[in-house]
């Protein structure tokens, strides 16, 4: 077996046995390595589990010559469901509810993150908002799939929707330049970052600026319970 699969059985050893500790872990997921051209955005998905809150255990980021802001991103209100089908040649989703509204966010808006899972095969899909009317969304590119009437939508806002003294969103991190930086449960208790509702997926962004950087790895735990946190 090769090095990179053993270490990457130990660091879901490892974050299992700190999540244990926790009790009520349904299941655990990792991310290997990701990277991207510099200047192109780094972003992505750990996908929900239906009867569990995701907790993102351990991140490890990979910074060159220049400071890039990783954020971690959970869902902004209630998720909503597509009222109609779309097919892989455009670019229009409908919505049942605008569910920013009353958010950091606010309502949905151009730039906004938004991740729909494909009901019939469990998969999630990041697409980003190009403009909306009323409750039809014109993304920046066609969908990736053909979607369903009834598959589930979540709104993310944008990165810099981060969380306030009393009101729920997202979580910056500014690991240091040429280095890698590990963050994880022994240094912010229980977990580095919780989705607020079971069935929530979250999304790892980096500005990824000038010098390419590279999330080494993510690893999360699935809880059938928890406070979230932050």
């Amino acid at each position: 077996m090769s090095k990179s699969i053993w270490s990457v059985f130990l660091v879901l050893a490892l974050v299992a046995s700190d999540a244990l500790a926790q009790g009520g872990v349904r299941g655990v997921y990792n991310l290997g390595s990701n990277t991207a051209v510099a200047d192109t955005l780094i972003e992505l998905v750990i996908p929900p589990r239906t009867d569990s809150r995701t907790r993102i255990m351990k991140l490890e980021y990979t910074s060159a010559g220049t400071a890039h802001t990783v954020t971690l991103m959970k869902p902004l209100g209630e998720p909503t469901t597509l009222t109609a089908a779309a097919g892989t040649g455009q670019a229009v989703i409908n919505i049942a509810a605008d569910v920013g509204v009353g958010t950091v966010a606010g309502a949905i808006a151009a730039g906004d993150y938004l991740v729909v899972r494909k009901e019939s095969t469990g998969i999630v899909y990041l697409v980003k908002v190009s403009s909306i009317a009323t409750l039809a969304v014109t993304l920046t590119a066609n969908v990736p799939v053909a979607f369903a009437s009834g598959d589930k939508v979540w709104d993310f806002g944008i990165p810099g929707n981060v969380r306030t003294n009393v009101i729920a969103g997202h979580m910056p991190l500014l690991p240091p330049v040429s280095a890698t930086t590990a963050y994880n449960s022994t240094e912010y208790g229980e977990g580095i970052f919780t989705t607020d509702n079971r069935d929530d997926p979250v999304i790892i962004s980096s500005t990824n600026a000038t010098a390419a950087g590279t999330v080494k790895q993510a690893a999360a735990v699935y809880l059938d319970y928890g406070t979230p946190n932050p």
